[in-house]
């Protein structure tokens, strides 16, 4: 499936931040900062796929120069705690072939230039050779002022202040930090439509959507440089934890689907038995049936009452599993918040409650063992009875009674025949659950 990934971020001199260093990284190339005099070189830098720079209609020329445009961009800021450069990080459908992703890339872009009328240094960055192989990104770097023909002008609209905003009737910072992300999956799903795919992208979260998950954080540098290395980092396992717990969780769901399928069966049962019953009392009455197969018709009643029985057990067992692996949860966030004192304690809670989920697994596998056990006795008779009435059915054809004449194999074949329609109506009428066509009358 499309992942969907659009995060954004600012750059500020407080952090010992820069435009230019950004900007650097970002494209694979060497630059100064003329302000202070520092030289950033990513020249040896892999996996730069393209670069573009998009600027308003009525921008100087020298916008299109990497180095001149966040140079100036730096010169343009004069407090020690400014923000220099605002970054939007996109990741692009892994299914769209390399020129569709490109192009992508490019009108997104195109986009965000004119939308906020600011110059854009679009990065597109290939997946790292260690990493994922779906991971193909861009990194948009946006000027926090406005570009007009003389250059960067006044603070754009996403660098104001909420006060301001809503002064001259802009969207405060979430909200625009939400169209930014709309916007992003309106651009992919377009291209994902243009190209002939049926995935899409959705920016609302998984509550919004009414999917019941639970979303993993977002891996920064420090994390996946460590990942890399293969060593495990606090995100890491803490997105590695919610995997699983997804995981599980979504299992836990299609067995609670197939118990609740069981249970609204077994509710329909008893109209079904009074069905059966009926289509009993008939088939007697008429002689389409013999003893022999009211006999077998009764025992696969009590094989279902069996089978009723198992469902129910094993019913409980998968609430009581449930019960336990949330107390189980509870208690292991009980103790990685517990303090010195009581710690100890509640990881000896923590292990107890372990053990005891264990064990009720171990028990709901021997009644799902059991159950399918009864399923496949079930299944084995209908064969072995088929396999019977097909064999009475053929030898009522071919072997007539040699004391009869050629008349009476004649009414020996019909009988026979009439016999055997007579069983394959009923069964019918039984497998639709209890059909009420009406049966001939029997004759007087």
């Amino acid at each position: 499936m499309a992942i969907y990934h659009c995060t954004t971020k600012t750059f500020s001199r407080s952090k010992g931040q820069s435009a230019t260093a950004a900007a650097a990284y970002r494209a694979g190339v060497e630059l100064t900062d003329t302000r202070t005099g520092q030289h950033h070189d990513y020249t040896r830098k892999r996996g730069v796929v393209a670069t573009a720079i998009f600027t308003p209609a009525n921008a100087p020329a020298w916008n299109q120069n990497r180095a001149e445009l966040w140079n100036r961009a730096e010169v343009a800021e004069r407090y020690k705690n400014a923000v220099v450069v605002r970054e939007v990080e996109v990741s692009l459908p892994h299914e769209l072939k390399p020129e569709q992703r490109r192009a992508l890339a490019q009108q997104y872009g195109q986009y965000l230039s004119q939308r906020y009328g600011v110059a854009v240094d679009m990065a597109i960055h290939a997946p790292h050779r260690k990493g994922d192989e779906r991971n193909h990104h861009v990194h948009y770097l946006m000027s926090t002022r406005r570009m007009n023909e003389n250059g960067f002008a006044e603070k754009g609209e996403l660098e104001l202040s909420d006060k301001k905003k809503k002064e001259m009737g802009f969207q405060v910072g979430k909200q625009q930090v939400k169209e930014i992300r709309k916007n992003w999956a309106d651009h992919a799903n377009r291209a994902l439509k243009e190209a002939g795919l049926e995935v899409r992208l959705d920016h609302r979260s998984y509550k919004a959507q009414g999917i019941d998950r639970t979303p993993t954080q977002h891996m920064g540098p420090t994390a996946t440089k460590l990942e890399r290395e293969g060593k495990p980092s606090r995100i890491g396992d803490k997105n590695r934890a919610t995997e699983t717990w997804n995981r599980d969780l979504y299992n836990m769901q299609q067995d609670a689907k197939v118990i609740d399928l069981a249970i609204e069966r077994e509710k329909r049962r008893p109209a079904e038995e009074r069905r059966i019953k009926a289509a009993e009392s008939k088939a007697m009455a008429s002689n389409a049936l013999d003893l022999k197969h009211l006999d077998e018709k009764r025992e696969q009643e009590q094989r279902h009452g069996q089978r009723r029985g198992l469902l129910n057990d094993k019913l409980d067992a998968f609430y009581k599993r449930k019960a336990m692996e949330q107390a189980l949860q509870q208690a292991k966030e009980k103790a990685a918040k517990a303090g010195p004192f009581t710690r100890k304690a509640a990881y000896e809670r923590a292990e107890t409650l372990g053990a005891n989920l264990a064990d009720a697994k171990r028990r709901e596998g021997e009644q799902r063992g059991g159950l399918e056990k009864t399923l496949q006795a079930e299944k084995e008779t209908l064969l072995a009875r088929q396999k019977g009435e097909r064999g009475r059915f053929e030898q009522g054809i071919k072997k007539p009674s040699n004391d009869t004449g050629q008349g009476g194999a004649a009414l020996a074949r019909a009988a026979a025949i009439e016999r055997a329609e007579g069983v394959r109506a009923f069964k019918q009428r039984y497998a639709r659950g209890g059909g009420r066509s009406r049966e001939p009358e029997p004759e007087r």
